[in-house]
């Protein structure tokens, strides 16, 4: 064996040891008895006692586990803080007494730490992640319990994958790896020519949010924003006292039916949903007059009242116009909506094609007589990913549009098309990546760009050093964060 060989031998027997070493620990505190018999080779049931070597099922074991930490700090000159830390562990214990038994157990636990800006502080949760009880045989399977939802055949923001929920409180954006797990009823056929999966939530669980006073929140009291809703600057005094509802919805969160078929050279599958949005759109609340609701979709808002604003305080006039004791409030809303999709993937010219469209019944937006509503709406995604020039590198290419199908004035984007994907290099052997990921949007116009260079030489380990720049207009899902720039130094560790 030559000394290439030698080294790899030992990092993965060092591997094997510290998932040994964490298995027992959790054992320990699950199963003492097992944990004991685990390091003498044995396990005691009852009166009886079975050899671990010839009954490897019998046993709890880690299936995975991940550990992430990571530093920002900001560097825009209007930056909404200085700098945050924040870590994060995941793991998940394994139970399968039989070949057609699961059952899994997972824990998340998150520390974040922030300095500047609004919040001064650091806070620690823990969670449930993946938790489930499975059952499978040749043609079927049924899961029940905490699971995550992959639908569709996107990466980033796909339109048919609507019974998902996601973690917004780090990050205002994300692909599938930032999915939460939800409650969930899963029935799987698998069948000679199609294959078919039912979901049903019995519990909703809405994509989480940051506090109201973190530089990721989509509502800025103090510029007087809402992301994607483009509101007149002469409401910025008034949303600085408006007060911020944010109770989601108790009861089911949806049921969906998808078919799917796969062939050598083709994979498409069709879906319908009936599902309550998991992220929060804001509205205004309706405590504002009428006639200041019309002055503001003319565009005709008295100068007079702004004077009164900017000599007596916004709270002052408010309780002028809307009655002491009617504060304005800002409340998040979670419509159901209808979902009718489909998507399909194929392969052509040494590249996988991507291709992926839904109607939404229900879509929310805001009028410019600043009224709540829903109109019916389209999204579609093309993508496409290669491997050009050599195995070590990867570019991923996707172009998508959101159309919300109404005749009357929004103050939402009604056609938003955006371009996103992810340009990728590994060197020295696989020990250094290279990383662009980027998203050009217009309609409204809008920009992000995230350079990352990796370290991928230590055992399960991942060094990391990224920029995340921001640009667009004030009212763009991404331009909302225009002063959010930041740099950010991670380490991660993943056993599998």
């Amino acid at each position: 064996m030559n000394a290439l060989g030698i080294q790899s031998t030992a990092r993965s027997l060092r591997l094997q040891s510290i998932r040994s070493i964490i298995s027992t620990c959790l054992l320990s505190a699950s199963f003492p008895s097992a944990a004991a018999a685990t390091l003498t080779g044995n396990v005691n049931v009852g009166s009886e006692e079975l050899d671990r070597t010839t009954s490897p099922l019998e046993m709890p074991f880690l299936a995975s586990t991940v550990l992430r930490t990571e530093g920002k700090q900001w560097v825009d000159s209007n930056r909404p803080a200085d700098r945050s830390a924040l870590l994060d562990f995941t793991t998940h214990v394994r139970l399968t007494p039989n070949p057609e038994w699961d059952l899994q157990l997972g824990l998340r636990l998150n520390v974040d730490w922030q300095q500047g800006g609004k919040r001064d502080q650091w806070e620690a949760e823990a969670e449930f992640d993946e938790s489930f009880v499975r059952y499978r045989s040749a043609a079927q399977r049924m899961t029940l319990g905490a699971q995550r939802i992959h639908w569709g055949q996107m990466d980033f923001r796909s339109p048919t994958n609507q019974l998902a929920s996601y973690d917004r409180r780090h990050f205002p954006f994300g692909d599938r790896s930032e999915q939460l797990p939800v409650p969930a009823l899963r029935w799987e056929h698998f069948g000679s020519s199609f294959d078919t999966e039912v979901l049903l939530l019995p519990r909703f669980r809405a994509s989480r949010l940051p506090k109201a006073n973190d530089p990721w929140f989509p509502v800025d009291r103090t510029r007087g924003l809402i992301a994607g809703v483009d509101l007149d600057p002469a409401l910025a005094p008034w949303l600085a006292i408006a007060t911020i509802t944010d109770d989601p919805p108790s009861g089911s969160g949806g049921a969906g039916i998808r078919l799917r078929r796969s062939t050598p050279q083709i994979d498409y599958s069709l879906s319908l949903q009936r599902s309550r949005r998991s992220l929060a759109y804001y509205e205004l609340g309706p405590e504002i007059p009428a006639p200041l609701r019309g002055a503001f979709a003319r565009g005709e808002v008295p100068q007079s009242l702004l004077d009164a604003i900017a000599e007596r305080g916004a709270a002052a006039v408010w309780e002028d116009l809307a009655g002491e004791g009617t504060p304005l409030s800002i409340r998040a809303r979670y419509p159901y909506a209808t979902i009718l999709g489909g998507d399909l993937a194929w392969s052509w010219q040494d590249m996988v094609w991507r291709a992926e469209a839904a109607w939404i019944s229900d879509v929310p937006a805001t009028t410019a007589q600043l009224d709540y509503t829903t109109v019916p709406g389209v999204a579609w995604a093309v993508a496409v990913e290669t491997f050009p020039f050599d195995s070590e590198v990867r570019f991923n290419l996707q172009v998508s549009g959101d159309h919300r199908l109404d005749n009357r004035e929004l103050l939402d984007s009604t056609h938003a098309y955006t371009l996103s994907g992810t340009l990728e290099r590994y060197w020295q052997r696989q020990r250094w990546r290279t990383r662009l990921r980027y998203l050009v949007g217009a309609e409204p116009s809008q920009t992000y760009l995230n350079p990352q260079i990796a370290y991928l030489g230590v055992d399960a380990q991942e060094l990391y050093a990224e920029v995340h720049w921001f640009d667009g207009a004030r009212e763009a899902p991404i331009g909302y964060f225009r002063h959010n720039d930041f740099v950010m130094l991670g380490w991660r560790i993943q056993f599998n």
